[in-house]
């Protein structure tokens, strides 16, 4: 008898009677789910055996932004997180050895990025704005499809944590910190990502919506920042 996950494929027939040389069989067609898949088999009186298979990814059929879309930094810095971009193949298996092509399209600067994916299916990139201000955008593209980060240069002068000093009192307490950016006149420049950090992550965690949860005791500094600049909170 023959059996496999139903995310595993599926088999011409589950059961099969030994011929004369002692050997039964049957086909094995893998499913759409990427990865090591098992089947099993058994027969009366006997200890059952499994035979592992590795399913591979389909061709690279589609490519997706997976993080770093609509930051804002100052003109000719470069953005604070990288562009991620995601492939898969037609049935939404990661797609790893994929060929990315990173293309600045508008607004100037430069980017330096991996020309394949990992093996994850993921590629990332560093993008450096143009020197003008304003709206400025990036395509990546893969498989022959293309998607397209934007961005903001924008004139950002400071950056303060704005939220109070707040005590984490026990263990897994956890408490989301806030920053504003201001320009050379003082004024709040919207549409800014602030990268949070902690001096060390062993005591307080930061989660990239500004999160803090404390892991441990001890003392840190919590960081927020953003075209280019920071500020800290002990």
């Amino acid at each position: 008898t023959f059996h496999v996950a139903s995310d595993a494929g599926k088999l011409t027939s589950l059961t099969a009677h030994t011929n004369d040389d002692g050997v039964a069989g049957t086909r094995w067609t893998f499913g759409t789910i990427a990865g090591e898949h098992d089947a099993d088999v058994t027969a009366d009186g006997l200890n059952p055996v499994r035979f592992t298979a590795q399913a591979l990814p389909d061709a690279p059929s589609n490519i997706a932004i997976e993080s770093g879309n609509n930051q804002a930094s100052r003109p000719g810095t470069k953005l604070a997180a990288p562009l991620v971009v995601l492939v898969t193949d037609q049935y939404g298996n990661p797609a790893p050895g994929a060929s990315v092509r990173w293309s600045v399209a508008s607004g100037g600067g430069s980017v330096t990025g991996a020309g394949t994916t990992d093996a994850s299916g993921q590629a990332a990139a560093d993008w450096t704005l143009g020197s003008t201000t304003g709206a400025q955008t990036l395509t990546a593209s893969a498989a022959g499809k293309t998607v397209q980060f934007a961005a903001t240069a924008t004139n950002v002068a400071s950056v303060k944590i704005s939220s109070s000093k707040t005590p984490f009192n026990s263990l897994g307490e956890s408490h989301v910190f806030a920053a504003q950016a201001r320009d050379g006149s003082g004024n709040l420049v919207s549409g800014v990502t602030f990268a949070w950090t902690t001096s060390n992550a062993s005591v307080l965690t930061a989660a990239a919506d500004g999160r803090m949860t404390a892991k441990s005791i001890g003392t840190v500094l919590v960081v927020a920042a953003a075209a280019g600049l920071a500020d800290t909170m002990a």
